[in-house]
């Protein structure tokens, strides 16, 4: 990430169009995929993958909408490439974007450059750290949408951004936001079914190699046998035509009167034996040539197995982490395929559920991989509301979805309104 200290801020109302060379238009096609499980961390995240990945919950955007009701001004932290920002510049508010990543700020100027005017002059752009900002505005609404909360990966940094959004809301003005949250009892369990199935995988890998190399070993031995026997076989062949021979030999000195008849015949009959000879040799190396036809063809359907079972599943990481990763989408475009796998590491003494995004590209025959990492801090929703009081919010409800469902301990997701009180005052 930038450093919060050294970050500039542009010209609030300046959403013109980027320079082209800096940032182009979001291609989800085009993925740039490093060294092999190579960790790149959420600072270096390509925008356009970040599109494709990050859609929110189903439905927040009419949510926002319908909280923002009433509101002339709004300002969302961490608003990325605009996902939110933009249909409530569309809906009428006058929306302030804040965002760490330059290159978000850029996708999002450029993709305002062309609305109309109208949507245009009310949007304004910060780039900032949303634990650690200064505006001179105040505003009705602030927005923390999708998790946003939980890139910060420090309670003090947490707890500065909740101190921020109260300082810079007026008097009755509601912070919301929607986060996941975590089942540690449901997440155990699910560790230990990974670490049981990994476990299963790499016995079953390590079985099917032992019975591979004692395959080979086997054949190797066989081979070995087969060449002494045929060895010692030709040695005696050729012994006992050398004895016959010699044979044949005193047999014709001593036998100078034999009939050319008889000599005929015996010629006639070496011959049929050389063609039976030759017969059988031929057989055996089509024979042969037919074995070694089977073992390849068994090979190769060995390397599909192993690469359809590569598709999904655990991997260790440059960081050294054991991830799983489940497919989330793929993508083509002509003959090149990206496929999309997503993978979450659990830490509960650090409250960290760290998200991982494998990008598995297929072009030409040539399969290459990248790992972007999404380091996250969740909270529990007795800490987060804690830290809300703490900084001055009245809690006006906690829900467990976007229907503002009362939240219930158990429950995945998180939806907190927070009041700034009338007669409160900025710590």
């Amino acid at each position: 990430m930038s450093d919060p200290h050294g970050v500039s801020s542009p010209d609030p109302h300046d959403v013109s169009s980027p320079d082209p060379h800096d940032v182009s238009s979001p291609d989800p096609h085009d993925v740039s995929l490093p060294d092999p499980h190579d960790v790149c961390s959420s600072d270096l995240y390509d925008v356009s993958l970040y599109q494709i990945t990050h859609r929110g919950n189903a439905g927040d955007i009419a949510f926002y909408r319908r909280v923002c009701r009433g509101a002339e001004t709004v300002l969302e932290l961490g608003c990325g490439w605009g996902r939110v920002m933009r249909p409530l510049l569309e809906a009428g508010h006058r929306v302030t974007g804040l965002d760490l990543h330059p290159d978000m700020i850029a996708a999002l100027q450029q993709r305002l450059s062309s609305a109309p005017d109208a949507i245009r002059d009310r949007a304004s752009l910060i780039l900032a750290d949303m634990s650690e900002f200064s505006l001179p505005q105040r505003f009705d609404r602030v927005l923390i949408p999708y998790n946003g909360l939980y890139v910060l990966l420090s309670e003090s940094a947490q707890r500065a951004c909740l101190q921020r959004a109260f300082d810079h809301l007026v008097a009755g003005g509601e912070l919301w936001l929607d986060l996941y949250q975590v089942d540690l009892d449901a997440s155990s369990e699910e560790a230990e079914v990974s670490k049981e199935q990994t476990s299963a995988e790499e016995a079953e890998a390590s079985k099917e190699q032992t019975s591979a190399e004692e395959a080979e070993a086997s054949k190797e031995q066989t081979s070995a046998e087969e060449a002494e026997a045929s060895k010692e076989q030709t040695s005696a062949e050729e012994a006992e035509a050398s004895k016959e021979q010699t044979s044949a030999e005193e047999a014709e000195v001593s036998k100078e009167q034999a009939s050319a008849e008889e000599a005929e015949a015996s010629k006639e009959q070496t011959s049929a034996e050389e063609a039976e000879v030759s017969g059988e040799h031929n057989d055996a190396e089509r024979a042969e040539a037919s074995d070694v036809g089977v073992d390849e063809s068994a090979e190769v359907s060995e390397d599909e197995e192993v690469r359809e079972r590569s598709r999904g599943g655990s991997f260790f990481l440059a960081d050294g982490k054991l991830v799983t990763f489940e497919p989330l989408a793929s993508l083509y475009e002509g003959e090149r395929c990206v496929d999309i796998l997503e993978g979450r590491c659990l830490e509960p003494s650090e409250q960290r559920w760290d998200a991982y995004y494998l990008y598995r590209t297929t072009e030409d025959g040539v399969e290459s991989e990248q790992v972007y990492a999404i380091p996250q801090r969740y909270l529990h929703q007795a800490q987060l509301v804690s830290m809300l009081e703490e900084v001055g919010f009245v809690i006006g409800g906690c829900y467990c979805d976007l229907h503002k469902t009362p939240w219930e301990e158990g429950d995945e997701m998180l939806v907190i309104q927070a009041i700034r009180p009338r007669s409160s005052r900025a710590v």
